[in-house]
């Protein structure tokens, strides 16, 4: 198959697509009455650029924008930006896709496709990406592959998350109450102190106690987060800011809801707990009438923690930046959904990234840099497993700190890069850029597999694989107005390998997936910087895409396996449009379409049901099904969000402001084995709030109500909806499914001194 893109079959509906992601802010015109849209500044390209500037596909989300949703984790942020889907789980593990490429990742050893960088740091275990959602100047979120600017090679994208960074000179600071339903008490906060002339110091923290969603208090949320920054400039030239964050992460942790597997409906009732007395009896059929899996005691203990620096020093030849950095996260966990899962996880990863950058005024920038990263996991992943048939029921559950069965895993990874970025000015509105990078990976992998006897013997595997890639981008971009951008781009992206539990019929090891990805572009402001126009125009060739899932395999019984795809084809359009349709009003809507499919999937599982739309392949001594041709997981044809603000004027500069959003998805598959149960309908939510401000946003009063129609909406779904039918036992027969958040309600305080 050709990797040139095909346009031309996006379909003419793709030209009527609207949308955008709002600024919560208009801005004055200088020199004129009317105000106009906002301008955003960001840096994903590693440069300080005008969001409409920017000839990259890329979506902003400003502070306010993060305020006004009420979001405080990365999960919140599909709402916002419909090219992006981030799974609940039951887990510590979201689940980030962008566009359809993306990883199940629920254990240790499964690296993300779309990497997340907090203050430009790659934060490499998805279980460690909470707890930084608090005093951000913005978030960023690049779509496509990004093999050449970021520390870890990503195939589907990136999510840029970037703390307000401390001010010289300057003193002040904010302070921030909220109450609402399911007892959410929630406070968070920050401060500037000036150091001198030279230097300055900002402080930030995060609480959060909520009750959860389901019956028994699971899904619930207890968060303590702190940041402390210094930045010191001694000279206009030189510059240091070094900091420093902690989350501690407790509670009950994800809770799920038992599915009937031939509706795909709640089997008692959306917010009954699996684990529920209520919910229990469902899972009669599947563990021959025995309801011992209920139990009460999951809990979270984490810590994730980290340290990092940049240093800025301009020089005649250019800007020299480097980044080093040390996180850490601790995991200690009992997910007691199904199946019942104990973890004891320990991950450290050191990294260091140089950079060194040409003047931006000149016709020919320049930018070259080095990546080295270090990563060490070590990990005590406990699974209480279900007996098969004739086994004794009593061997069902593990209590306290001692699962049936034990994967002791030490992970350890080293990545090092090099990689050169140029764009020449060819004439006064015509540029090209080009850049590569070229990246080596080597992992170890050492396991000790303890099982329970009628699933096999305990065993050993030792592992180590070097991967190398060369990467690289082409573009160029025109500008048809000091308004209008045209943009094109193609890159390569690439993501390492790796390792799973598996036996001798599957392997032990994945190969590397590639992702080429083009993008047409426009970016265009209108009507005297009162309207915005975005058009993106995307087409990937994504080959071994890695599927994580699981399967029961001879010998060793259930297993998380991870298997390369084969090639998936990608393609649609995506159009962001905001208006300020008068000095008070602003309007907005997103809406992307996306059409992806596999042109070759073979995939290995051990239940008996053939997927919807796949045909059996193999019966023995692993079940295999052809699913080529089926839309891929986690990838809705249609998203939209919608969003409107309305500010009315007060008396003495204050204001009410209105701001109702909505988002909608057409139906998808949650999961990669086509399960009839897997697939979620179409669905909508809305969120509304309304707030007072005071003269000068020196403090205001809002109340929310998010999901105000309290859709039901699926997240994710695991389990395999087969009875005790199999010899082996099957880890999570009876499918369970976590739901996204249902309505909520309440009000907030905001306060800036």
């Amino acid at each position: 198959m050709s990797t040139s893109p095909s346009w031309l079959n996006l379909g003419c509906g793709s030209a009527l697509l609207l949308g955008a992601v709002i600024p919560p802010v208009i801005a004055q015109n200088e020199g004129a009455s009317s105000v106009v849209l906002e301008e955003v500044v960001i840096t994903a390209q590693r440069r300080e650029e005008s969001l409409q500037n920017a000839a990259v596909a890329v979506s902003a989300v400003t502070a306010e924008q993060l305020i006004n949703a009420g979001i405080n984790n990365p999960i919140e942020l599909t709402n916002l930006v419909p090219a992006l889907q981030i799974l609940p789980t039951a887990t510590v593990y979201p689940v980030f896709f962008v566009r359809g490429v993306g990883t199940f990742t629920a254990n240790p050893y499964a690296d993300a496709a779309v990497t997340y960088n907090y203050d430009g740091v790659p934060v490499s275990r998805p279980s460690a990406t909470s707890g930084a959602f608090y005093d951000l100047e913005r978030i960023e979120v690049l779509k496509g592959p990004q093999g050449i600017l970021y520390g870890r090679n990503a195939t589907g994208g990136a999510i840029n998350v970037l703390p307000v960074r401390p001010e010289l000179g300057e003193f002040g600071g904010n302070v921030s109450l909220e109450a609402g339903s399911y007892d959410l008490l929630h406070a968070n906060g920050a401060v500037n102190v000036p150091l001198g002339n030279i230097a300055a110091m900002r402080g930030a923290f995060n609480i959060i106690d909520r009750d959860g969603y389901y019956s028994d208090g699971t899904s619930d949320d207890e968060g303590r987060a702190g940041r402390l920054q210094v930045r010191v400039d001694p000279t206009e030239d030189l510059s240091l800011v070094l900091g420093g964050d902690v989350y501690r992460q407790s509670g009950r942790g994800g809770g799920s809801t038992v599915l009937d597997p031939t509706t795909g409906k709640p089997a008692v009732d959306t917010w009954i707990d699996a684990n529920d007395p209520r919910s229990c009896a469902a899972f009669a059929a599947y563990y021959s009438n025995d309801l011992s899996i209920c139990r009460q005691d999951s809990y979270i203990d984490n810590t994730n923690w980290g340290v990092n620096g940049t240093l800025n020093w301009k020089s005649a030849l250019g800007t020299l930046t480097a980044v080093p950095a040390y996180r850490q996260a601790k995991l200690d966990t009992l997910n007691r959904n199904n199946p019942n899962i104990k973890q004891v996880e320990d991950n450290k990863q050191r990294s260091v990234e140089a950079r060194f950058a040409s003047d931006d005024s000149e016709a020919f920038t320049w930018l070259a840099g080095a990546f080295y990263m270090k990563e060490t996991t070590d990990s005590d992943y406990g699974i209480g497993v279900r007996p098969g048939a004739g086994a004794p029921s009593t061997l069902l559950l593990f209590l306290g700190d001692n699962p049936p069965a034990h994967q002791l895993l030490d992970l350890n990874t080293e990545t090092a890069a090099a990689f050169v970025n140029a764009r020449y000015q060819i004439a006064e509105r015509f540029r090209i850029s080009a850049g590569a990078r070229y990246t080596n990976d080597k992992k170890t992998f050492d396991a000790t597999i303890v099982n329970p006897p009628w699933i096999g013997v305990p065993y050993s595997l030792s592992q180590s694989k070097s991967w190398k890639a060369l990467t690289w981008r082409g573009g160029a971009e025109y500008e048809i107005s000091t308004q209008s951008l045209l943009y094109l781009n193609v890159e390569r992206g690439y993501k390492a390998g790796g390792f799973f539990v598996g036996n001798p019929v599957t392997g032990f090891s994945y190969d590397p997936e590639y992702v080429v990805a083009y993008t047409l572009g426009s970016k265009n402001t209108f009507l005297n910087q009162r309207l915005r126009l975005n058009i993106e125009l995307f087409n990937y060739d994504y080959k071994d895409q890695q599927i994580s899932h699981f399967a029961t395999l001879p010998t060793v019984g259930t297993a998380f396996i991870t298997e390369n795809a084969g090639k998936s084809t990608i393609r649609g359009a995506e159009v962001e449009t905001e208006y300020l349709a008068t000095d008070t009003t602003l309007l907005g809507a997103v809406v992307q379409y996306n059409h992806t499919k596999y042109d070759k999937y073979i995939y290995s599982s051990g239940i008996a049901p053939v997927p919807s739309g796949c045909a059996a392949v193999t019966t023995s001594p692993v079940f295999t099904y052809d699913c080529g041709g089926q839309q891929m997981a986690s990838a809705p044809t249609w998203t939209a969000t919608v969003r409107a603000q309305q500010t009315v004027l007060l008396p003495k500069g204050a204001s009410l402001v209105a701001n109702l959003s909505g988002h909608a998805e057409s139906a998808q598959w949650l999961a990669q084995d086509y399960l009839p149960f897997t697939r979620a309908e179409s669905s909508a939510s809305g969120d509304f709030s309304l707030g007072y401000h005071a003269e000068e946003e020196r403090w205001s009063v809002t109340a929310f109500v998010n999901n105000f129609t309290d859709e039901e909406i699926l997240g994710t779904v695991n389990g395999t909806g087969v009875g005790e039918n199999l010899a082996m036992g099957q880890l999570g027969s009876a499918p369970v499914a976590i739901y996204r958040s249902p309505r909520t309600y309440g009000a907030r305080i905001d306060m800036k001194f």
